[in-house]
């Protein structure tokens, strides 16, 4: 049995020469080729990728809007906050304030009635001794009339004029020495109830 030699050599002379494949020349234009038919199903199937992909595009693009709508709402509404922060902070420093003034103008004005009290009462205590000492000196001058009535009935008119001019400086002594003892009142007094009353004009 013979055995045939598979394994030859490339340069055996048996072998024929291998064909080369023609190359395309760049000058020759290659033919255009024919468009490829699609299925219906497949053209369908496009249409529908077609339309989901600009779908995409739309929600994108209004995902896009509505994200800068939404940063717009947040600063404005982020001012806003800020606004009604700063008005509460002066509201509530108008009110602190406006308690304090009030708060002042009553004490003040409490302050005023007590002093015009006082003054009242001073003016009470000199009005009662100025009246004592008028109830007093009418007193002695209806003793000294009395007296001058006495003598001028049991004296002769010379002695009784002495008698009487006598007991006139002695009751006009008196009646400046007691007028001396009460207190007058004080100036501070007397511009309380001025201002007190300028205050209610």
């Amino acid at each position: 049995m013979s055995m045939v030699n598979f394994r030859r050599d490339k340069t055996d002379p048996k072998l024929p020469p291998r064909p080369t494949p023609p190359v395309a020349r760049p000058s020759e234009p290659t033919p255009p080729s024919r468009p490829r038919e699609l299925h219906p199903v497949a053209q369908e199937y496009m249409a529908r990728y077609a339309a989901v992909w600009d779908e995409n595009d739309a929600l994108r693009a209004e995902n896009e809007r509505l994200k800068s709508e939404i940063e717009v709402a947040r600063k404005l509404d982020e001012a806003r906050t800020t606004m009604l922060n700063d008005l509460q902070q002066q509201l509530a420093d108008a009110v602190r304030n406006g308690d304090k003034r009030v708060e002042a103008i009553e004490l003040h004005f409490r302050d005023r009635l007590a002093q015009a009290e006082r003054s009242k009462e001073r003016y009470l205590r000199y009005a009662v001794g100025i009246g004592e000492q008028l109830k007093s000196c009418a007193d002695h001058i209806a003793t000294a009339h009395a007296s001058a009535m006495e003598m001028s009935n049991t004296a002769p008119l010379d002695e009784a004029e002495k008698k009487i001019e006598a007991e006139m400086k002695d009751l006009v002594g008196r009646a400046a020495a007691q007028g001396a003892a009460p207190a007058s009142p004080q100036r501070d007094g007397v511009m309380g109830l001025d201002e007190s009353a300028a205050d209610k004009t």
